[in-house]
């Protein structure tokens, strides 16, 4: 028990420490010309220190990049039988900087875990992906990982991560 509570709380630290957050995206094949959902990419992202430059490959990158991994490899679930046929590979690092969704131009360094079926990756996804998902989903949570990128006033890194206020508005004279 105590080694499991050391790695939660390490686990917790990188979380703040990289401010990491998932988003998930369908993995997809083409069967006979049909477009087939088969799985989930479910992808892990944190950002450089404070203070430090980002460029595409740094060091700091490949810092960023091993602590992710350390994340995902404690996420995959284990478990009930019907999980069993449930395959997570980590996709190797692709020495880039990603941008999120959220329109704020802030560098990630990305990590991408493909759950599909563990002996015939083609097939419909089931409620055997759906629930090893939810699993890694619900672990993330409970290390203070989030759904999306927080906006910066959220970077739990700040000293005071209080919201800032919105900015007066002028009432007319």
């Amino acid at each position: 028990m105590k080694d499991y509570d050391a790695t939660r709380r390490r686990l917790k630290e990188i979380v703040t420490r990289y401010w990491v957050y998932w988003q998930v995206w369908p993995e997809w094949s083409y069967q006979a010309g049909r477009k087939e959902q088969v799985g989930f990419r479910l992808e892990l992202s944190g950002a450089h220190p404070p203070g430090c430059k980002a460029k595409p490959g740094c060091q700091h990158c490949h810092e960023v990049y091993l602590r992710l991994r350390e994340v995902a490899g404690w996420l995959r679930p284990a478990g009930p039988a019907g999980r069993d046929d449930c395959d997570c590979t980590v996709l190797p690092f692709d020495d880039a900087l990603h941008y999120g969704p959220s329109g704020l131009n802030l560098p990630d360094v990305t990590l991408t875990v493909l759950v599909l079926h563990r002996r015939v990756y083609d097939r419909p996804v089931d409620a055997c992906q759906v629930g090893c998902l939810r699993e890694m989903e619900r672990r993330l949570r409970a290390l203070g990982a989030t759904p999306s990128r927080p906006s910066p006033q959220q970077d739990p890194r700040r000293k005071s991560a209080a919201p800032v206020s919105e900015p007066r508005k002028e009432q007319a004279a």
